[in-house]
């Protein structure tokens, strides 16, 4: 299937009172800053999914004027037939068209959903957006989607310590002989922890009878045979949690990237909200307004302030409970994590 934007058409979305954007080969979309140019992409997004361009949940009534209803249209040519997408709120209520028919959200839904497959599609558009998915869904895309990497783009993306290491393996291996390596070094490592473990358990029973061992101070033998034991169990639990700790710290890196161009756009809408004139005639007869109809659109205006202020604390918030999070978190070297535990292993045997 074959799919191409032909034509995009905004009425009441977010900044943007009229638009239409015609799409080419090549559309170039350009703009000086807090002019609507985000908006252009959030309106694809939320005509398909109801979401921004980060896959958050989006409102796209406007600010700085009043509407009568948000409207979005979305012309694809898909093969050789086109078809014209439609979404919309009025009254609050959501409205969805196919082909300027008014459907049901169960059918408009269930058509968007044949043509696109959803977080590919946002993955391809916003390529933050493919961070927050579970390792596993970035797994599947990957191995279903994308050529395999090059070992320079590897090396490039690891830490300093893992890059150096494996790019001097790579200049003798390859990384399926690599791999073989290091499996056959885990298992003689295994190996080598069941049998430390057999005779931690033949030192301990020995320590049990004085007469057999009688030069061994056996309170502080066991003392240390505990610690190590200890210091094991404490390697290897952080080792089971390396991959989930490794892949969060790159979620939370890429979900905190997102909130801080959030709110670096709704600071720019702020202002435009903030400067809005209080309307004093009727925007429908050009009448002047009485007077409790213009302490109605000041209040109105007070209202949205104080949404849009929450919404912006609701931002600042989650970035901040994320970095908090983050700092709590620290990159996990598992083949440190390994070599420490053999040294413990041989200080036990001693």
């Amino acid at each position: 299937m074959r799919i191409e934007f032909k034509r995009l058409t905004l009425k009441n979305f977010k900044s943007h009172r009229d638009l239409v954007v015609q799409f080419g080969d090549r559309t170039q979309i350009t703009g000086n800053n807090a002019k609507g140019k985000s908006s252009i992409f959030d309106a694809i997004t939320w005509i398909l999914y109801g979401v921004d361009a980060f896959g958050s949940k989006l409102d796209p009534s406007p600010i700085g004027y009043d509407f009568d209803e948000v409207k979005v249209g979305l012309l694809l040519q898909v093969d050789e037939k086109q078809i014209l997408l439609g979404r919309g709120i009025a009254s609050g209520k959501a409205r969805y068209w196919l082909n300027e028919v008014p459907v049901k959200a169960t059918e408009y839904a269930e058509l968007v959903e044949s043509m696109f497959d959803k977080e590919l599609f946002l993955s391809l558009f916003n390529p933050s957006f493919f961070f927050t998915l579970h390792w596993e869904k970035q797994r599947v895309m990957l191995l279903r989607y994308v050529t395999p990497p090059a070992n320079k783009e590897v090396l490039a993306a690891l830490p300093g310590p893992q890059a150096d290491k494996l790019g001097e393996l790579l200049k003798k291996h390859s990384l399926d002989d690599i791999e073989a390596i290091n499996r056959e070094r885990k298992n003689k490592l295994d190996k080598q922890y069941i049998a430390a473990q057999s005779r931690t358990k033949t030192l301990q029973e020995q320590l049990t009878s004085t007469d057999s061992v009688p030069n061994i101070d056996t309170e502080t033998a066991r003392e240390d045979i505990s610690k190590i034991d200890a210091a094991i169990a404490v390697i290897e639990q952080s080792m089971s949690g390396a991959d989930e700790n490794n892949r969060r710290i790159v979620a939370l890196q890429s979900r905190i990237k997102s909130l801080l161009e959030k709110r670096d756009r709704m600071k720019e809408q702020f202002k435009l909200l903030k400067d809005e004139p209080i309307a004093d005639t009727c925007r429908v007869c050009k009448q002047p307004l009485q007077g409790d109809a213009v302490e109605a659109a000041k209040k109105d205006k007070e209202r949205r302030i104080a949404e849009f202020k929450a919404e912006y604390d609701a931002v600042v918030a989650e970035r901040k409970e994320l970095e908090a999070e983050l700092a709590t978190l620290e990159y996990i070297d598992v083949s440190e994590k390994l070599e420490e535990i053999r040294r413990l292993q041989e200080a036990k045997q001693a």
